[in-house]
């Protein structure tokens, strides 16, 4: 159901990286706000994760790295991950992007392609997409 919207983001490239939160900006307006646990991954070896990024002594650091990991990758693949919205994005040189929907009550991580919708991992493992 969702996987005509995941698939406009196929191809797109990091081309911003927020320097508070984890706002992954793509060309052409796309963009991913993620507000749940996440890491990224070269196949079993984590590179880098949310609590590096949360935490005030290593933020700095933490962004930095993220930064010279993703800044200009192409996604390659993007599937949500049963059974609740968890999702995987794939980057060009085998980088994965996992993100864990971890709250009944918020918004887990929101991504939109800028110019016909927002796909959003609601409460309690929902999704819902908003279109215009």
């Amino acid at each position: 159901m969702y996987k005509k919207y995941l698939n406009k983001l196929i191809g797109k490239k990091v081309v911003e990286i927020n320097k508070m939160y984890p706002i992954l900006v793509f060309d052409e307006e796309a963009s991913l706000m993620i507000e749940c646990s996440w890491r990224v991954r070269n196949n079993n070896i984590i590179i880098i994760d949310c609590s590096e990024y949360n935490d005030e002594k290593t933020h700095a650091e933490a962004h930095d790295k993220l930064f010279n990991l993703l800044l200009g990758k192409v996604i390659k693949r993007i599937e949500l991950v049963p059974p609740v919205t968890d999702l995987a994005i794939t980057f060009e040189k085998g980088l994965i992007l996992d993100i864990f929907s971890n709250s009944n009550i918020y918004e887990s991580w929101t991504l939109t392609d800028g110019k016909s919708f927002d796909l959003i991992s609601a409460t309690a493992g929902e999704c819902c997409v908003f279109t215009w």
